[in-house]
């Protein structure tokens, strides 16, 4: 059975009114900025991890060791 209608597919989720310019107007750009805000947010949780595993080093007399590298003899470290 043929149908003369053509199929929406997975617009159907997405645009429930009717109006398929609603999806890249409204719902793009919150995807985008919720997105960057989560990427944000996890940098800064990151950030504090590794304070807080600093802090811990500390407290417990590790010393850090700090393996030689060939990117260490940059020229960039005059």
């Amino acid at each position: 059975m043929e149908n003369s209608e053509e199929d929406p597919g997975l617009y159907r989720y997405f645009f429930l009114w009717g109006d398929k310019q609603l999806f890249s107007a409204f719902v793009l750009p919150v995807i985008i900025i919720f997105g960057s805000i989560a990427a944000i947010a996890a940098w800064i949780h990151t950030l504090i991890i590794l304070r807080e595993l600093h802090e811990i080093k500390s407290f417990l007399g590790i010393i850090e060791v700090k393996k030689a590298s060939f990117l260490d003899r940059d020229l960039d470290n005059d």
